[in-house]
């Protein structure tokens, strides 16, 4: 009379571990590619507008996340040398960009990434995934807006629908 519980628990078991993707929650309607169209920092005293920014790409599936983007409104300047880059022209480069990938979940309208692989290697450590890698969303029809707590301020970057 053992067998068959014992079959029957394992069965559930099972189905609980095909099933368990709950653990990474996420909204359809964020799925896709996502275009940077406008961005903006807030401070205690000033607010930044960027209204044309450099290139900038959030990916949303299922589960992961990537996004990148290149800061401010002026170009990146290409290396004199692609394959001798001087150590200032490789300053320059690693300061305009931002990127990470990960995995992400979502909690009412909290967006939390889960940093696998960063541009900036603090990123990847515990300390800043909680702070760094939080932010509110609001979609409306083809448009994100992604909004970050910086201290007293706040980044927000306007998306639209890419695809």
């Amino acid at each position: 009379m053992c067998k068959p519980r014992f079959g029957l628990l394992l069965v559930l078991l099972s189905c609980m571990v095909v099933t368990g993707g709950s653990t990474f929650p996420s909204i359809p309607q964020l799925h896709g590619a996502w275009k940077l169209v406008h961005s903006s920092l807030a401070g205690r005293d000033t607010t930044i507008i960027n209204s044309s920014p450099q290139p900038g790409l959030v990916i949303f599936t299922e589960r992961h996340y990537s996004l990148m983007y290149v800061e401010g409104s002026a170009p990146r300047v290409p290396f004199a040398d692609p394959a001798r880059p001087t150590d200032a022209e490789r300053l320059r480069a690693y300061d305009t960009f931002v990127g990470h990938s990960g995995s992400y979940s979502v909690v009412d309208s909290i967006i939390q990434m889960h940093i696998v692989i960063a541009k900036h290697p603090s990123m990847m450590g515990t300390e800043l995934r909680t702070s760094f890698a939080q932010f509110a969303y609001r979609i409306l029809a083809d448009t994100l807006w992604l909004t970050r707590r910086t201290g007293p301020g706040s980044f927000t970057m306007k998306l639209t629908r890419a695809e």
